[in-house]
């Protein structure tokens, strides 16, 4: 997710700008924990940055969704 460093940067721009109901996140405390290292982010803006993703999780599975946890994924 992060700008000009992402090799899908422009596949997810797309993918968000078609679907209005499509969010992409990423957890605020790993961003810390890079910056940390010295390692500095810039991200797409479409990319939400502002808390932890289990937070976000949290709240979601509170207000009725469903958690499921995805193992792997083909590559894109």
């Amino acid at each position: 997710m992060r700008a000009g460093v992402s090799p899908v940067e422009r596949q997810v721009i797309a993918m968000i700008h078609a679907h209005n109901n499509l969010h992409f996140i990423a957890c605020a405390n790993s961003i810390r924990a890079l910056q940390a290292q010295g390692v500095e982010s810039l991200f797409i803006d479409e990319v939400d940055t502002r808390e932890p993703v289990m937070d976000q999780i949290i709240r979601l599975v509170q207000d009725g969704w469903r958690y499921v946890k995805v193992e792997s994924l083909p590559r894109i």
